[in-house]
């Protein structure tokens, strides 16, 4: 079988000095309008399975020294979140690039942690019209909800959780965008999600997971749940769909 065209004549694989393929054509380089390699084929935008670009190429997950925008990996430094932390007044603690915050941590304004992840010991609370961005976001409450956004959480991947009785392990009333990752809210017999607020209580991500043993997985109530590939609840009633809206694109 010789399915490529070199310029000249049909091979069975690209020559060294044309090694990446636009479909059946040999090529140097990749086309414009199909920027990014997945292994030696150019495309237009990279797969699920590897969903950030690297220099060009399509990878499963960004390099260590590297922060993720959009789908892209890039550089980023740990230095930008402490200044921008404690320039918001915050008392935290940096591991590599892991912000550690202990106790109860309200965003009162916009703070840009995109180079970092968070880890609240506490509460998580992001206030009507601020904007959290960061990588991973966790935060584990013993007294109240894991995380309550009523502003805008763009992020890598959050989770929530409480072991309070009676709390959700995310309550959301704003917008929840973490793009190419993970929302996972886990609650012991309230709500292991819940979301509110007609268009504006958005949750995007690629897996979007409610779980409370004793309670329900998750409420979507007039909110709107947007997944890529799968929305799970578990407990005693998986998901509870008020007037909302499921969609998995």
């Amino acid at each position: 079988s010789t399915p490529y065209w070199n310029g000249s004549a049909c091979v069975a694989s690209c020559p060294s000095n044309k090694p990446y393929t636009d479909g059946s054509v040999c090529v140097t380089v990749c086309p414009t309008d199909k920027p990014y390699l997945n292994g030696t084929t150019c495309v237009d935008e990279c797969p699920a399975e590897k969903a950030y670009s690297y220099d060009g190429r399509c990878i499963e997950t960004c390099p260590a020294d590297t922060v993720i925008d959009g789908n892209k990996c890039v550089s980023g430094t740990p230095d930008e979140c402490q200044s921008a932390m404690t320039t918001a007044g915050f008392n935290f603690t940096m591991d590599g690039y892991t912000i550690k915050y202990t106790g109860d941590m309200t965003v009162a304004t916009d703070l840009d942690i995109s180079s970092c992840n968070l880890d609240v010991s506490g509460a998580l609370n992001v206030n009507e019209g601020k904007t959290l961005k960061a990588l991973n976001v966790s935060a584990n409450s013993s007294t109240t909800e894991g995380v309550y956004n009523a502003g805008t959480i763009k992020a890598t991947g959050l989770t929530g959780k409480t072991t309070a009785s009676g709390e959700c392990g995310i309550h959301n009333n704003g917008f929840i965008d973490v793009g190419n990752g993970s929302v996972l809210g886990t609650s012991i017999d309230h709500y292991g999600i819940s979301n509110y607020n007609g268009s504006d209580g958005r949750i995007s991500a690629v897996t979007i997971t409610g779980n409370s043993p004793n309670g329900t997985g998750i409420l979507n109530a007039t909110g709107v749940l947007t997944a890529k590939t799968l929305i799970t609840g578990t407990g005693k009633v998986g998901i509870n769909n008020f007037i909302g809206a499921i969609d998995v694109v």
